[in-house]
């Protein structure tokens, strides 16, 4: 049988006995015996005028594991909610002696976190930021005791939105976060069901995502009926 291909936004996935069923946005229904989920995430932004400008610039990253290097001795702020921005500030002190954290909302923190910041000498900025605007080629964050930062990268650590919406109504195990849970052969909890890249628990790197690519289509290719030429 020859592949076929066909481009297009999957609406719904369902599964009748031993194939699954995907509806198109256009109504088409397109059945195959397995499928992989790589739909990944979507990270949660500020909102800030320009985001896509500031991104290409390099003013605005999401991933210190993929780019942080590239922030190297510069003065880095991450702003979110203080657990993640705490987490992804310490992270990033590998890669520079200045890091400010900046909070999206007021909290106090535990004298345990202040502990951690304190160890790894990251700057905190207790006032909320109320705005984030656009200051020549930076990005301004101004605080709600009137003061402002203007840091040479902002990481945002605003969490993220996992498209799982495909697997989840097949009953596929996830995590807390939507995240779905796979073996070691990128297998689902639902039979023929894989997935790969973001949409896992699993590291968020291009090279892990190709990794768990090879290892589904590997996996698919032992299981289904011989195809010899």
């Amino acid at each position: 049988m020859e592949p076929r291909s066909r481009a297009g936004c999957v609406r719904s996935l369902d599964r009748h006995g031993e194939e699954f069923v995907a509806v198109m946005t256009d109504e088409t229904p397109v059945t195959a015996p397995k499928v992989i989920l790589a739909t990944g995430i979507v990270d949660e932004k500020p909102n800030l005028p320009g985001m896509r400008e500031f991104i290409y610039r390099g003013r605005v990253r999401f991933c210190p594991i993929c780019d942080g290097y590239e922030a190297m001795d510069q003065h880095i702020a991450v702003i979110g909610l203080f657990k993640p921005a705490l987490k992804k500030a310490i992270f990033l002190r590998t890669y520079s002696r200045r890091v400010t954290l900046l909070l999206m909302a007021d909290v106090g923190p535990s004298k345990q976190d202040l502990r951690l910041l304190q160890e790894a000498d990251v700057e905190l900025r207790r006032a909320p930021v109320v705005d984030l605007l656009e200051q020549n080629d930076h990005v301004k964050a101004v605080l709600a005791d009137g003061t402002s930062l203007v840091p040479d990268v902002l990481y945002p650590a605003m969490g993220c939105r996992v498209r799982s919406d495909l697997a989840l109504p097949l009953g596929a195990s996830h995590d807390d976060l939507g995240s779905l849970l796979t073996g070691g052969d990128q297998l689902t909890s639902v039979p023929g069901l894989y997935a790969i890249g973001d949409i896992t628990t699993e590291l968020h790197q291009l090279s892990v995502s190709v990794g768990q690519a090879a290892i589904a289509a590997t996996h698919i290719h032992n299981h289904l009926p011989r195809n010899d030429r």
